[in-house]
Parts: C-alpha cells; sequence; structure tokens
C-alpha cells in the first residue's frame, strides 16, 4: 500500500507510533457507533486493533498535515466474491467532522483505486441513521443500491445503506 497525498492530508499505512491518536478517537462514545464497532475501552484494545490493522494492509491512517496527527483511517477491502469490486469504509475523529476531509481522503483512495484496470466497481456502505457519511457518499458521486437489515449491528442500527460507485460514472464525473 503506497502513501497517497492530498492538500492537507497523508494517507499512509498505520503505526504502531499512531496508538495514541487512534485511542484518543477510538475511545469516543460516538465515532464507533457510527461505523458499527464499540467504543475502545483500553488502549490495549486500540492497539490490538491497530496491530491487526498494520498486518492486514487494507487501512489508510489520516494523517492531518499540519499537526501530524492520526485522526482518522480509511479502509478498502474486498467486496463479497467480486474480484472487480472494493468496498471503501472511513472513520474520522469528530474533532474533524464538517471540514470536508472525509471527502478529501476518499477522493484520493478512489482515485487510486480506479486507476487499476481490474477495478470495476466500489460499494460504501452506512447506517441509517449517519446523516454525515451519507452526505460524503452522496459528494463522491455514489448512487444507493440497497438497504440491507444485519442483525450483526441491530445495536447500533441494524439498517446499511449500500451504495455503488462504478469507474465509468466516476470518470463521467471528473
Amino acid at each position: 500500500m503506497k502513501s497517497i497525498e492530498t492538500k492537507r492530508l497523508l494517507l499512509r499505512k498505520p503505526e504502531i507510533e499512531d496508538l495514541r491518536d487512534f485511542n484518543y478517537y477510538a475511545k469516543k462514545p460516538n465515532i464507533g457507533p457510527m461505523a458499527g464497532w464499540s467504543p475502545h475501552l483500553s488502549l490495549a484494545e486500540s492497539e490490538f486493533i491497530l496491530t491487526d490493522m498494520i498486518i492486514n494492509d487494507e487501512v489508510y491512517a489520516i494523517i492531518y498535515k499540519e499537526n501530524k496527527k492520526m485522526i482518522g483511517t480509511i479502509g478498502i477491502h474486498p467486496y463479497l466474491e467480486d474480484d472487480e469490486a472494493k468496498e471503501l469504509g472511513y472513520v474520522i475523529s469528530d474533532d474533524y467532522w464538517g471540514q470536508g476531509i472525509a471527502v478529501e481522503a476518499a477522493r484520493a483512495v478512489i482515485d487510486e483505486l480506479f486507476k487499476d484496470p481490474l477495478i470495476k466497481r466500489i460499494y460504501c456502505g452506512y447506517f441509517s441513521f449517519n446523516t454525515q457519511s451519507k452526505r460524503v457518499i452522496e459528494k463522491l458521486g455514489f448512487r444507493y443500491l440497497r438497504t440491507v437489515s444485519d442483525e450483526k449491528y441491530k445495536t447500533y442500527s441494524n439498517k446499511q445503506i449500500y451504495n455503488i460507485l462504478t469507474k465509468k460514472d466516476y470518470e463521467g464525473k471528473k
């Protein structure tokens, strides 16, 4: 996974040195539930999850250049059994909400993904209550695909709204 740089951000592989920044936002009660996971209860829990991200190499740390802090993550994951697709997911510290950072980071990752001739589609989902993610997805040009009820996430909201962005649609809007 190569690093990506934007005007305000550096997207790079997470490092164990990011642990304190990661734990800072991951323990907040309004961050994890927006993405379907519980707030972290300890530094050790954050370390375990960060180490897993480092090993699996599917997640970028979002580094805010101005203060060099890790302020979120953006992941690129396999999508079911579809070799021509990826699933995009992101989390941003609420200290940085409303500044266009998720859009900036996602757009940079999407640009990189669609450079791969094998990738034809990107999927991105959000919970029905997560209006912030809905706006990010709309700004990126995704279109509604389907609503899925998933008992796995019923603590937060079992309705996930899935969206799709095809390479053809993305290139047509550039």
